[in-house]
C-alpha cells in the first residue's frame, strides 16, 4: 500500500462515518430543538467510529486535569490526521470547534458541522474573524467548551507551527482556562506512515482568570511550550 493510498482510505472512512451520523444528527437536533443533545449523542461515537475503522487505537492520559463539569477552551497540536477525531472520542464536554472557512465547502462535514453548531472563521478577513469570536464567547458563557487549532492548518512536521493568537483572546475575553490537548500518533514500521495508535495528552489548564489582551502574548507561549515539550518527549 502507497502513502496515498492509506491516505485515500482514511478520508474514505471519514467521509462515510460523517455520511452516516448526518440523518441522525438532523433528526435529533429537530426533534430536541438543541444541538447540544445531538451532539452527546454523536460526538464521541462518531471520533471512535473513525478512529476504529482506520484501526487505530485510542490512549488518554490526564483526563484527571478536566472537571466534567468545566468549561474551557481545548487547544490541540495539527500535525495528526487523527487530533480532532481523537478529541472527539475522548472529551465528555460539550464543546464546539473553531474551523477554517474553507472547510465549509466540504459537502455533508459541513451541514453537520454548522447544524451542531461549529464555528466558523476567516482569518483573512479581521473584522469578520472578530466578530466571530466574540459569538464563540457567547458560547462559552452558556456552557459550551471551545476547541481551537492554534496553528491554524494542518502539518506533516514532527514540531508546531506558529501559533495564532485568535483562541487565546477568546478565552480572556470568557475567562475561562486554556487545556492543551497533544495528540501523538504512533506509525507502523515502514514507509506508508500508517497510524496504529494515537496518544492524547490531557496537559493542566492554564488559567485565564483576571487576564487581559496584554497577557495574551505570555499565555500563547506558555501553552505552546507546554505542547512542544510533550511533543518532544512522547516522540523521543
Amino acid at each position: 500500500m502507497t502513502r496515498s493510498l492509506y491516505l485515500a482510505y482514511v478520508y474514505a472512512s471519514i467521509g462515510l462515518w460523517t455520511l452516516l451520523v448526518f440523518p441522525s444528527s438532523v433528526l435529533v437536533t429537530l426533534v430536541t430543538g438543541s444541538h447540544r443533545i445531538g451532539h452527546r449523542v454523536h460526538a464521541r461515537f462518531w471520533g471512535r467510529a473513525i478512529l476504529a475503522s482506520c484501526g487505530v487505537r485510542l490512549r488518554v492520559h490526564g483526563m484527571h486535569h478536566l472537571d466534567p463539569k468545566g468549561t474551557y477552551v481545548f487547544a490541540i497540536n495539527h500535525n495528526s490526521h487523527f487530533s480532532g477525531y481523537a478529541a472527539a472520542a475522548a472529551l465528555p464536554h460539550q464543546w464546539r470547534a473553531v474551523l477554517g472557512i474553507k472547510l465549509r465547502k466540504i459537502p455533508v462535514f459541513a451541514w453537520i458541522a454548522m447544524l451542531a453548531g461549529h464555528i466558523f472563521i476567516d482569518p483573512r478577513r479581521t473584522p469578520a474573524a472578530i466578530e466571530t469570536l466574540k459569538a464563540a464567547a457567547t458560547k462559552i458563557r452558556t456552557g459550551l467548551s471551545v476547541l481551537i487549532f492554534p496553528e491554524g492548518r494542518h502539518h506533516d512536521g514532527a514540531g508546531l507551527l506558529p501559533f495564532r493568537s485568535g483562541g487565546f483572546h477568546l478565552a480572556v475575553q470568557a475567562q475561562v482556562p486554556i487545556a492543551p490537548l497533544v495528540a501523538v500518533e504512533r506509525r507502523k514500521p515502514g514507509g506508508v506512515g500508517i497510524v496504529h495508535a494515537v496518544d492524547l495528552y490531557i496537559e493542566p489548564p492554564v488559567p485565564t482568570a483576571g487576564c487581559t489582551a496584554a497577557d495574551v502574548p505570555a499565555l500563547l507561549a506558555a501553552v505552546r511550550q507546554v505542547m512542544l515539550e510533550r511533543l518532544t518527549s512522547a516522540q523521543a
